[in-house]
């Protein structure tokens, strides 16, 4: 299954789910903004990824993954970009990488709920 598909499948909206998206309470995404070879990127919760190529002062869009799937988080290390993602209103959390920023692969899928972490 692709990202795509996966996205289109886990997107039902009910009323309850409508409801929640629109609570004053509840934050749908952190602003999310990094530095990666010598440009920042930042996610929103519209569910873009943008890059500035001069400090900030402007935004060029680079991915668009839609307003139900938030950019919650965005940060890279030495050789990858990394996004963690949200669908709206189920709450399903996916990982993706890239190294230009354009290309993007699923690294992993989190469902929602408690964490598990392995045991050594």
């Amino acid at each position: 299954m692709n990202r795509r598909d996966f996205i289109k499948g886990s997107i039902s909206l009910s009323l309850a789910g409508l409801l929640a998206q629109f609570s004053p309470l509840k934050v749908l995404a952190k602003t999310a903004v990094c530095s990666f070879r010598g440009r920042l990127y930042k996610g929103n919760r519209s569910g873009q990824i943008l890059e500035s190529r001069d400090a900030g002062a402007s935004w060029q869009q680079l991915a668009d993954f839609g307003s139900s799937t938030p950019v919650d988080e965005i940060r890279a290390d030495r050789d990858q970009l990394y996004a963690v993602l949200e669908t709206l209103p189920g709450g399903h959390r996916f990982s993706l990488k890239s190294t230009d920023g354009r290309t993007w692969r699923t690294l992993e899928y989190a469902p929602p709920g408690p964490r598990k972490t392995r045991e050594a």
